[in-house]
């Protein structure tokens, strides 16, 4: 049977990763940036299209227009169960 998860792409799925480890790590959220940096995404406007993706599946949520907001939401955190 297949898994909501199995939806993710490859590209999704490191971002996800990514976000949670930079939250760990540094206890704020990252930037396009940033994830564009970590998960070796070619611009800033491919990191926005899978986090816009990540955040119509409910993966993750964030403000437009501000800065660190990205935050993993409950979904996201089962996942990693």
């Amino acid at each position: 049977m297949n898994s909501p998860t199995d939806r993710l792409s490859l590209p999704q799925r490191a971002l996800l990763n990514a976000i949670a480890a930079f939250y760990r790590k540094h206890g704020y959220g990252p930037s396009f940036r940033d994830l564009q940096d970590l998960c070796g995404m070619s611009t800033t406007s491919l990191v926005a299209y899978h986090l816009r993706k990540l955040r119509k599946l409910l993966y993750i949520t964030f403000d437009d227009g501000r800065a660190r907001t990205i935050r993993l939401t409950s979904k996201a955190a089962l996942r990693g169960k």
